[in-house]
């Protein structure tokens, strides 16, 4: 498959490196929210009338997963920071893991009488996401 090509999430896997009793049947992973602070440089010489601006802290964001519901094992909110390694179908041509710290931020279950009960759980990212190529 070449670079570009588009992959499925069919097969992937989301691993805690804590609460290891929470083995999640994952049915959709969202990573966002990526962001960089912006820091105004401007002063009273600035002659263009023109705001100026430098890079600050960048913020790894979220990973919100959308889980089938466990009735046994439910995640602790509210944790420490723990490594969450989200792996990837092989044979794509995107990285085959994601590895990322932080910890389970909030929780909502949904018991909709004719569907599957669910439950999307956000982990708020800490720290500088590793994505590893599959070769």
């Amino acid at each position: 498959m070449a670079v570009g090509d588009p992959d499925s999430g069919l097969g992937l896997t989301l691993a805690g490196s804590v609460q290891t009793s929470w083995a999640p049947k994952v049915l959709d992973v969202n990573i966002g929210g990526e962001s960089a602070t912006s820091i105004d440089t401007s002063d009273t010489g600035v002659t263009s009338g023109w705001r100026t601006f430098i890079a600050g802290m960048k913020d790894a964001g979220e990973m919100t997963v959308t889980t089938l519901f466990d009735k046994v094992n439910q995640p602790s909110i509210g944790a420490t920071n723990e490594t969450w390694t989200l792996t990837l179908p092989t044979t794509g041509s995107i990285a085959a893991t994601v590895a990322v710290s932080g910890f389970i931020q909030s929780a909502s279950h949904a018991f909709p009488m004719d569907d599957v009960m669910a439950s999307d759980i956000t982990i708020k990212l800490s720290g500088v996401p590793s994505y590893t190529d599959e070769s």
